[in-house]
Parts: structure tokens; C-alpha cells; sequence
């Protein structure tokens, strides 16, 4: 059986499949090591204007814990709070994380006025000011799209 496999392969078409193979297999695996960055909060950088527009700097933690590099070519998304949208965050200033190590990336967040307003006046109206954040982004890492999700409790 394998004799009449072979004669209907080229040496240069098994070459081909053994590639393609080998690049399938290297993809699965930086798609999962990259699927284990851990990303975290690491502090406000700055806050400034521009125009009428607020725009918080912020410190975005990204922990690396593989054998592998990563570069982060990207990350746009939202930021919701008790559910109402209030921001746009971004960075397209590609950060390269070696392996076994951590670095800050420095996102913008620029503040939707609306949505601050509506939780003011939901904070005013509820006696609360319990706010619950939501970041949601999106990230390019190494040019494969990766969800980020970050969660945080501020107030009560």
C-alpha cells in the first residue's frame, strides 16, 4: 500500500506536506503560549486633553511566562463601567515581551463625556459610587488576534 502512496507523491510534494506540517504545528503553539499572557493593571501615567477630550495614560502589565517572545503589535478596544460604555483605549507602538519576563505597555483611554456623565448622575441618583470596570480589547500579538479582558473594582 505504501509503495503505491509513495509513487503518486513527488519527493518535492512530501518536502512540501513535511513544511507545511512543521509551520501548522509552529502556529498552533505560539497561538496557545500567546493565549497565556497574563495582563494586568500597573498604574496611571498621566492625564490630559485633547480638545475637549480627557485621555487617561495608563500602565497595561503584560507578564510572559513561556519559552517564547512575543511582540504586541497593537491593541484597541473599550472600557465600560457598570456596564455603560465610557472610552476608547488604544496603543499601535509595537512592545516586543522576551520570554520569562514582564514589561508596561502604555495605553490611552479617551473618555467618552456621555458615559461619565450618565455614571455621575447614576452615582448621584443610586447614593453609590461603586464602580465596576471592563476592559475589553482587543490585541495583536504577533500578528494573530488575541481577546484581552480585564476586570476591576473601584469604591465600595
Amino acid at each position: 500500500m505504501w509503495h503505491k502512496f509513495n509513487s503518486l507523491l513527488k519527493p518535492t510534494q512530501i518536502l512540501l506536506l513535511g513544511g507545511l506540517g512543521i509551520l501548522a504545528y509552529s502556529l498552533i503553539r505560539k497561538a496557545t503560549a500567546a493565549g497565556n499572557l497574563v495582563f494586568y493593571p500597573k498604574g496611571i501615567r498621566g492625564l490630559k486633553f485633547e480638545g475637549a477630550t480627557p485621555i487617561i495614560e495608563l500602565g497595561l502589565g503584560v507578564g510572559n511566562a513561556s519559552n517564547q517572545d512575543f511582540t504586541i503589535n497593537a491593541m484597541a478596544g473599550n472600557l465600560y463601567t457598570n456596564d455603560t460604555y465610557i472610552g476608547y483605549v488604544s496603543n499601535y507602538n509595537a512592545i516586543t515581551i522576551p520570554p520569562r519576563s514582564e514589561a508596561v505597555i502604555p495605553i490611552k483611554i479617551r473618555l467618552s463625556l456621555i458615559g461619565i456623565v450618565s455614571q455621575l448622575v447614576e452615582g448621584i441618583s443610586n447614593g453609590t459610587w461603586t464602580q465596576n470596570l471592563d476592559l475589553q480589547l482587543q490585541a495583536n500579538v504577533d500578528n494573530l488576534v488575541q481577546n484581552v479582558g480585564i476586570k476591576y473594582k473601584v469604591g465600595k
